[in-house]
């Protein structure tokens, strides 16, 4: 993510306390400064008010590059005019995906008029149909704060475009998925929202709220809307455990609990950009809250409570915002001259703003749906799948990029049909389809298995897994290769096919592919195997640590002092033991998930200084076995060898390492016969179960090794998906080691620089 420019006037105001210094400097009246105690503490106090405003400028832009966002969606809609050329968007840099570099945003200055947007406050309505009251809505916003920037986001409804342009607001058409009812969509909006606002507060609209006047009494928290009297909320101490991660001590009390984040609300951005951020909200058990507590856990202003709770963000009561109920002018919570009001359906009359006509001068203000988005049982609850919504819209615009299943549980608690009868729920699954019943789900282990091709080993090992741990779930990632989506059909797994990088050799990819995986299997600990591992025998010795793997007799690595320093920072006294070096990071290995999403995270990874560690190492440190050592090691996470876990070598049946009754084997090249999956021949019946990769990755797959470029990834397929969002580059001394035809100017690898052309 580009950085942001800072407040303008905080700095103006420091230069201009700086120069009135100098200037007295300079005609020789720093002597009376120093005799008058008035004098002194007016140059001080505007000093310090200089200072103060500066500091605040400059934490408000540096907070918005501690949040990394998502990518952004690989298409818009042709008939949408993108939220940057909306006529009063901010001046923004943003970085688009595509291009790999961050490019400032001169059309959103084109025919801006009047006041600049206020910084303060940003106003983000969320409406679906309703033309007159969300035209109505638009100008009060105008009227009361004429300088505040406006984001409209229509769910799949009516069009609200032409209504931007006259005033000057930004808006968004994104598909229908009753967000509403589903956190993913729902969180990723408001923080595009928040993202294009750029003000330090966002204040979230819906058309059945009515506006009475200017803010009168400022924030004070990170969150806050109508006071719920009485209201509660389960499981406390599960979100307070992962507040403290982030925040020691963090209590979730009563006061937040009875703040209801409805229309009237208001974020922090910089609390929007981490409580919504994709990676951060995933990181709660949606399921468990769901199955503990009821459906309502994923209603917006309930998900909203658990996600800012979560991660540690302090939500109070405003009384900016007053909830109406039978009495048409005492509010029933929050102050009469509240500058909100929130509507009951009991309130006398109807709501106000659903009882405004549409004027005929306004009816070219707005356009209905798009006729695809016209979809039976779209008001469903408990109804998304992201494989369905990018199968139904075509790409993951609008919605979080990690895939999240509900539980079997949920599932038969709120659509218990769908085992039975043909699928009427085109948001949750295909129409027609009969979902299959699933066995108990383990949340101990889940299976990330890492393929190319090889479709008679990979078909087999998921069938060996469903028939020694059919209970737990499978992520099958290919690397550019074949498309194995009707086996996990078949099979109830989940699949992804990610661009070719040739990760076992690039980090980058690699690392991200392993996070995504652990993200959506959501167990306790992530077992990766490769098509070349055999599967014996359910797990009869339990982790014991952060990771393990297969033992490696007497390896060792360099710069162990570099990386200890690294992992003190986070565990002090840490030691990367000969020990922890011993465990090969192989398929059969395992990981805590918890050590995955800290150590592998896009951010933590890059802590590590690559280009140092290939140029004093060997190319071999960014193979993925050693990369995750350095990785792991270098935040501190325990790892040890795993008997679970045997290498076989050039005796057939007893292994060189590890025990014979080990669930898992891994082979050399050197097993007599060859490795054993891949004698498999495929069966005709299975020949349907996989389908032949896209052309466009055929055509540029390689095997090149050094050969990782974010720019490049980027510019060859279109988005960011499925490596990590920060660029990395190699070395000078490294492009000289390995690659020194491409600093003579030939290129012949794409994946690293761009191929001239003749």
């Amino acid at each position: 993510m580009a950085k942001r420019a800072s407040q303008p006037w905080g700095v103006a105001r420091f230069f201009l306390a700086l120069g009135g210094m100098f200037l007295l400097a300079i005609f020789g009246d720093l002597r009376a400064l120093t005799s008058s105690n008035d004098a002194i503490a007016s140059v001080s106090g505007a000093v310090s008010a200089a200072g103060a405003a500066l500091d605040q400028s400059m934490r408000r832009a540096e907070s918005f590059d501690a949040w990394t966002p998502s990518p952004t969606a690989e298409a818009k809609p042709a008939d949408i005019r993108p939220a940057e050329d909306a006529p009063n968007a901010l001046p923004r840099l943003v970085e688009q995906e595509g291009q790999g570099q961050a490019q400032q945003d001169q059309q959103g200055q084109q025919g801006l008029e009047g006041p600049q947007p206020s910084s303060k406050f940003g106003f983000y309505l969320h409406v679906y149909a309703d033309p007159a009251a969300v035209i109505h809505q638009v100008r009060q916003v105008r009227r009361h704060f004429p300088d505040s920037p406006v984001y409209v986001m229509s769910d799949g409804g009516m069009d609200f475009s032409n209504l931007c342009k006259q005033e000057k607001c930004i808006f968004t058409l994104c598909p229908p998925a009753n967000d509403r009812w589903h956190p993913w969509p729902f969180f990723r909006r408001i923080y595009d929202a928040a993202l294009s606002l750029n003000t330090e507060f966002l204040i979230m609209l819906e058309p059945d709220n009515t506006i009475h006047g200017p803010v009168k009494r400022l924030p004070q928290h990170d969150a806050g809307g109508v006071h719920v009297p009485s209201r509660h909320f389960r499981l406390a101490e599960h979100v307070e455990q992962l507040a403290q991660k982030r925040v020691p001590g963090f209590q979730w009390d009563a006061e937040s609990m009875q703040a209801g984040l409805c229309g009237g609300a208001y974020f922090r951005t910089e609390t929007v950009l981490d409580a919504f951020s994709d990676e951060n909200m995933m990181q709660i058990d949606w399921n468990l809250l769901g199955e503990s507590v009821d459906k309502e856990v994923f209603s917006s202003d309930f998900a909203m409570q658990y996600a800012l709770a979560a991660r540690g963000w302090r939500v109070s009561i405003w009384e900016e915002v007053a909830q109406m109920d039978k009495d048409k002018d005492q509010p029933l919570a929050g102050p009469r001259d509240a500058a909100f009001r929130h509507y009951c359906s009991c309130y006398p009359g109807g709501k106000p703003t659903y009882n405004l006509k549409l004027q005929p001068e306004d009816e070219d203000l707005f356009a209905p749906a798009p006729a695809e988005y016209t979809v039976q049982n779209s008001n469903c609850q408990l109804c998304y799948s992201l494989d369905r919504y990018v199968e139904n819209w075509g790409n993951a615009k609008c919605t979080n990029r990690l895939p999240f299943s509900y539980s079997q549980k949920l599932m038969d608690t709120y659509h218990p049909d769908l085992k039975t009868k043909p699928c009427d729920l085109p948001f949750l699954c295909k129409p027609q389809q009969v979902m299959p019943a699933a066995v108990a789900r383990d949340s101990k282990y889940g299976f990330y298995l890492h393929v190319y091709a090889d479709p008679a080993a990979v078909i087999f090992q998921v069938r060996q897994l469903r028939k020694h741990f059919p209970g737990s779930p499978i992520y099958v990632m290919s690397d550019g290769g074949m498309d194995f989506s009707p086996l996990c059909e078949q099979q109830g797994c989940t699949f992804r096919l990610c661009p070719p990088a040739n990760d076992r050799w690039h980090p980058w990819p690699f690392f991200r592919r392993l996070y995504d995986a652990a993200e959506n299997l959501n167990t306790e600990y992530v077992i990766m195997l490769e098509p070349d591992n055999t599967i014996h025998g359910p797990i009869k010795r339990e982790p014991k640590h952060d990771a393990g793997g297969i033992y490696v007799k007497d390896r060792s690595f360099g710069l162990v002092d570099y990386v200890e320093k690294l992992a003190k920072e986070r565990v002090p006294g840490f030691k990367w033991t000969h020990k922890a070096m011993s465990a090969g990071l192989a398929g059969g290995a395992y990981f805590r998930r918890e050590a995955i999403l800290d150590a592998l995270s896009d951010e933590n990874m890059m802590k590590l200084d690559w280009n140092m560690l290939g140029e004093q190492a060997t190319k071999e440190i960014y193979s993925s076995d050693f990369a995750m050592q350095y990785a792991f090691a270098a935040r501190g996470w325990r790892i040890e060898p795993w008997e679970e876990t045997a290498q076989m070598d050039k005796n057939k049946d007893i292994p060189l390492t590890g025990p014979k009754d080990a669930s898992f084997r891994h082979y050399c090249s050197c097993y007599p016969g060859g490795k054993p999956t891949y004698n498999i021949k495929l069966k005709k019946e299975d020949e349907k179960l996989v389908r032949s990769g896209p052309e466009k990755y055929q055509q540029t797959n390689s095997v090149c090794q050094l050969c990782y470029n974010l720019s490049r990834y980027t510019a060859l397929w279109g988005t960011t998906n499925c490596t990590n969002k920060i660029p990395f580059q190699y070395s000078q001394l490294l492009m000289e080691r390995y690659h020194p035809e491409v600093l003579r100017g030939k290129c012949e690898l794409p994946w690293l620089c761009q191929r001239s052309k003749r």
